[in-house]
C-alpha cells in the first residue's frame, strides 16, 4: 500500500515523484510517539443545503504489512530442503552477518586463573525475517584456555538456575528508538 499526497496548502502542486510504503501501526505505553489509522464512513442524505444531514462512524484499523524477505543463500536453501542445520559462517560466509565481538574478562574456577573469552554473534543474512519465523543465529566462542573453552561451549542440561555452567540461551529483545530531525 502506498500513499500519495499533494500539498494541502496548494493543491495545484504536483504529487511527489517518489512513493513510500505506509508505516505499520505502532503504539506502546512507554513511547510518546504512535502511528494509528482510522477508517471513517460518512453518510450524507438530502441534496439541499438546509435539509442535508451527515452522520459518521469511525473505527480504528491496525495495519501490519506483509513482508517477504529476499531469498537466502543457496547453502541455506539446500539445508532447508534437506531439513538439516544451515551451514555455519565458516562454510557459508555470505549467509551470515557478523556483529561486533564482545570480550568478557573473568576467572576460571578450578585454577583461579584470569581468563578472556570472546563471543561473536552471527545473524542469518539477509537481515529481514518473516513475522513468527525462527531467527537463525550462531555464536562463536574463542578462548586461549582449551579446558575453559570446552566447559563454556559444551551444552549442559542443568535444571538448577544457580548452576554456573548453564548452556548459552540467546534471547532477542525489541528496542524502539525515536529519531529526531530525521530525513
Amino acid at each position: 500500500m502506498y500513499r500519495e499526497a499533494t500539498s494541502i496548502l496548494d493543491p495545484s502542486l504536483p504529487p511527489p515523484t517518489h512513493e513510500a510504503p505506509l508505516p505499520r501501526t505502532f503504539f506502546e505505553k512507554e513511547v510518546t510517539t504512535d502511528i494509528r489509522y482510522d477508517l471513517t464512513l460518512i453518510i450524507s442524505s438530502g441534496s439541499w443545503k438546509f435539509t442535508k444531514t451527515e452522520s459518521s462512524v469511525t473505527t480504528p484499523v491496525v495495519y501490519i504489512p506483509v513482508t517477504r524477505p529476499p531469498p537466502s543463500t543457496l547453502g541455506r536453501q539446500i539445508a532447508n530442503e534437506q531439513r538439516t542445520p544451515p551451514p555455519g559462517p565458516g562454510l557459508d560466509p555470505d549467509g551470515w552477518s557478523q556483529l561486533s565481538p564482545v570480550t568478557i574478562h573473568g576467572f576460571y574456577r578450578p585454577r583461579r586463573e584470569s581468563l578472556d573469552v570472546e563471543y561473536t554473534i552471527y545473524l542469518a543474512s539477509p537481515l529481514s525475517y518473516s513475522r513468527g519465523t525462527v531467527l537463525p543465529c550462531c555464536i562463536a566462542i574463542t578462548c586461549q584456555d582449551v579446558e575453559a573453552l570446552d566447559v563454556l561451549s559444551k551444552p549442559t542440561f542443568s535444571t538448577r538456575k544457580t548452576s554456573p555452567f548453564n548452556s548459552i540461551r540467546p534471547r532477542c529483545q525489541r528496542r524502539v528508538k525515536k529519531l529526531h530531525n530525521w530525513q
